[in-house]
């Protein structure tokens, strides 16, 4: 496949040599491809690598077994999903919407997500069903309906209504088609109509929650508004799972550079997102 692509087994053996040889560097395969973006075929073979990886964790994750098990596997999958955040995530979104009004389950939901998976979006679709007692044809409409906004691109839409939809836990030989949807950090910049999409939704927004997030200078660049006045006054909140105190206080700096907020609220380092959820549900539903 790479063969086809790259076009001579010695520049394949050349670019797999300098990514092997360059990645210990680096803390993860998107820093490597930010410092390597001049390069195209290592790009695209980084690329490459992105889609391969992420498509196969979704194959063999816990909510591929949601989408695609039989009876008892779907059950059992749903169960432990429940007990995670997206479970409190759900009851919070639900929670005063009728079954007539469903399709505003996500008016007050924006998502800006840095990760390539599509785990969120497959998760609500299933959790949709039993909470509103719809069929999938309702939900998928209901899905059309979130706002989620990717600036590094991912996988494909699940549930787009245009086109055929990506699905969850695709086949790898389509990596080649699934590698032209990941960005790297400088094509995110050239596309400056979806970053300001981006950023009006931040500017919108009364209450912002980073959950496990890196906090990399970046992204937190891609995340920039104006300080202007008259703007909308925020409360972000954001975890730190694992993260010592300085590392904390550095995070709480870059959010008040990016986003200007009213005030800041980084959780210690044992609160992981599930704790999180936990302990602000009354905060964040009010």
């Amino acid at each position: 496949m790479l063969l086809n692509i790259i076009g001579d087994r010695a520049s394949l053996s050349a670019i797999t040599r300098t990514i092997c040889a360059a990645i210990p560097s680096f803390k993860s395969i998107d820093d490597f491809l930010f410092t390597h973006s001049h390069d195209e075929k290592v790009k695209q073979v980084g690329k490459m690598a992105i889609a391969r990886v992420i498509a196969k964790a979704e194959q063999t994750s816990i909510v591929k077994q949601l989408a695609d098990g039989d009876l008892g596997s779907r059950a059992q999958a749903e169960e432990h999903i429940l007990n995670t955040c997206m479970g409190t995530l759900i009851q919070l979104l639900a929670t005063g919407i009728s079954y007539s009004g469903a399709d505003k389950v996500f008016d007050d939901l924006t998502i800006i997500s840095f990760n390539y998976d599509r785990c969120v979006e497959c998760i609500l679709f299933h959790l949709l069903q039993p909470t509103f007692a719809i069929d999938a044809n309702r939900a998928a409409e209901i899905m059309r309906g979130l706002r989620i906004f990717r600036p590094y691109g991912g996988l494909g839409l699940l549930y787009s209504g245009k086109g055929l939809p990506t699905p969850f836990g695709p086949s790898l030989s389509n990596v080649p088609e699934l590698s032209e949807r990941i960005r790297v950090y400088t094509e995110a910049t050239d596309q400056s109509g979806h970053l300001d999409v981006v950023r009006e939704a931040l500017e919108a927004a009364g209450k912002v929650i980073f959950l496990g997030f890196g906090f990399h200078k970046q992204n937190m660049k891609l995340l920039q508004i104006s300080g202007k006045p008259g703007r909308k006054q925020k409360s972000i909140y954001a975890t730190a799972f694992k993260e010592p105190l300085p590392a904390r206080e550095t995070i709480q700096l870059r959010i008040s550079r990016a986003l200007h907020p009213r005030g800041i609220d980084v959780t210690e380092p044992d609160v992981d997102c599930n704790a999180f959820f936990k302990q602000y549900q009354i905060l964040l539903a009010g």
